[in-house]
């Protein structure tokens, strides 16, 4: 008599909650995530994902082998508490397919969101060294436009004195030419004068 009262008290132990689902939302769309189940709803939920057993045939079992009611009793609460634990990390460690996607798929989102941004920033680095050696070579060929001008400048300049050193040249030697002619015509005269 007394096993068939502890194996009632102990049948608690391993009795079904029943929860109904159009209660509690979270429940009737599958698996979520444990961390966003409130906490009383959890361990409700963890209590009916223990296995079940029959706890008459093991308190049966531990009074053969010698063991009395509290003994017994305390055997199956430490079995209870095990496979609870069992049952809770299980339950929090167990990622079902859609959220195993979820995951997937938002890391590969990041990805391709850092893909483009790298890429927006590349063609963005890309756009600015285009301008920027655009306006190196306006500057460059603005430069070198400047000093061609000034070149010819120069050139013209050198130019124009060489020509005047030329024509100042020129001159001289005609005056040279016109004095040594002048000189030969002089002597030559003066030598018909001498000889007449």
């Amino acid at each position: 008599m007394a096993s068939i009262k502890l194996a009632r008290m102990l049948s608690k132990f391993a009795s079904p909650i029943s929860l109904s689902t159009s209660s509690l939302p979270w429940m009737s769309t599958g698996r979520v995530r444990v961390s966003a189940i409130p906490a009383v709803y959890r361990q409700m939920r963890m209590q009916t994902s223990v296995p079940k057993f029959d706890t008459f045939a093991v308190v049966d079992g531990l009074r053969k082998a010698g063991f009395d009611e509290a003994q017994s009793v305390a055997v199956l609460q430490i079995v209870r508490r095990a496979m609870e634990e069992v049952s809770t990390f299980q339950a929090d460690t167990l990622v079902t397919k859609s959220e195993l996607k979820e995951k997937v798929f938002n890391s590969e989102l990041k990805a391709d969101l850092q893909q483009r941004h790298s890429k927006e920033m590349l063609k963005a680095d890309f756009e600015r060294l285009q301008s920027t050696l655009q306006m190196m070579e306006k500057a460059d060929f603005s430069n070198l436009k400047a000093e061609l001008i000034t070149t010819e400048k120069k050139v013209e300049t050198m130019f124009a004195d060489f020509r005047t050193e030329m024509q100042v040249i020129e001159n001289r030697l005609m005056k040279f030419v016109i004095g040594g002619i002048g000189t030969v015509a002089a002597v030559l005269l003066a030598y018909l004068r001498l000889i007449k």
